[in-house]
């Protein structure tokens, strides 16, 4: 090996801002999430949509800390529940006709696209990598 590429090894990695974004726009999903679930017991006194809400919410913590801390299972993580999110507003507008709000849609949106810019992929050492 080189000097330089020795040199590339050995330097700190930082974080891309677009990583940073996802990692608030995951716990404001959480935070909405555990919103839900207060709301869900106090005046509807579901128990089970409160304690989904509450999964729900760990989900999204979690992800953002890996996502942070570089996991490649994270980003596909955060992917995977954007898409089963979107999916359920879709279901969920074309069985009740009333169309979902843009704070239910815009995060999950703002967070599909970060997931493919290449500077989270390279982060988390994605298959989108660029040498």
């Amino acid at each position: 090996m080189s000097a330089d590429a020795d040199a590339d090894a050995d330097a700190p990695r930082t974080r891309p801002p677009e990583v940073w974004i996802a990692f608030a726009l995951l716990l404001l999903l959480a935070l909405f999430r555990v919103l839900a679930a207060a709301l869900f017991i106090r005046y509807y006194h579901a128990v089970v949509g409160a304690a989904v809400a509450l999964v729900f919410a760990a989900i999204y913590v979690a992800l953002a800390v890996f996502l942070v801390r570089g996991a490649p299972w994270a980003r596909l993580g955060v992917i995977g529940v954007v898409v089963a999110t979107l999916a359920l507003s879709v279901a969920s507008w074309i069985t009740t006709r009333s169309a979902p709000g843009c704070v239910a849609l815009l995060p999950p949106l703002v967070l599909l696209v970060l997931m493919f810019r290449p500077a989270v992929s390279r982060w988390t050492g994605g298959p989108l990598r660029r040498q």
